[in-house]
């Protein structure tokens, strides 16, 4: 978003600035805990930082010092809703948990496409038909148009908030209240 990263400028990794600044702190006493809407599984390795903790999924996960301390889960009626809703809505869904994410765009070009745009790796997804359960700390969506953005913001008013991604049509898909 322009913190540690910047899409837009093509820079998906941490500068050594950044990397020094974090370093400097750390040898201060400070904790650094990085704070991303992202799963923890779209955390590039060899960021040249180690963290101390990280809040992912806009909050829903959270460790410190590896160890689990948050792992808030979307309520099973809204992820299973939400997922019937993809085939008559026409939109790819991500059900976002922190060692992988399971989606049904797996070989979508719209969703590939997007995930190229943040340079998020392939790796980190699974097929949905390989879930075992439909569990997710937070979802991401990627859509056609525009309009299909307006259609499930208003399918969805009071049970998700919808965040839309800049330059890209996508959005985080967190539920509502949390």
């Amino acid at each position: 978003d322009g913190t540690l990263v910047d899409e837009s400028s093509k820079i998906y990794h941490p500068t050594e600035t950044t990397i020094r600044a974090i370093e400097k702190i750390q040898k201060m006493g400070h904790y650094a805990v990085l704070a991303t809407g992202r799963a923890k599984s779209y955390i590039p390795e060899n960021t040249g930082i180690e963290w101390d903790g990280i809040i992912a999924s806009n909050g829903a996960y959270a460790e410190i010092n590896g160890k689990e301390v948050y792992n808030h889960l979307v309520p099973n009626a809204l992820v299973t809703e939400l997922v019937e809703n993809s085939y008559k809505y026409g939109y790819i869904y991500v059900l976002e948990n922190q060692d992988f994410c399971f989606t049904n765009g797996f070989y979508n070009e719209h969703f590939l496409k997007t995930l190229d745009f943040f340079n998020i790796s392939k790796k980190n997804f699974r097929p949905i038909e390989e879930a075992d359960s439909l569990r997710a700390n937070k979802m991401f969506l990627t859509y056609e148009s525009d309009e299909t953005f307006e259609k499930l913001q208003k399918l969805y008013t009071g049970k998700f908030v919808l965040g839309k991604h800049r330059h890209n049509n996508s959005c985080d898909c967190d539920v509502c209240g949390n």
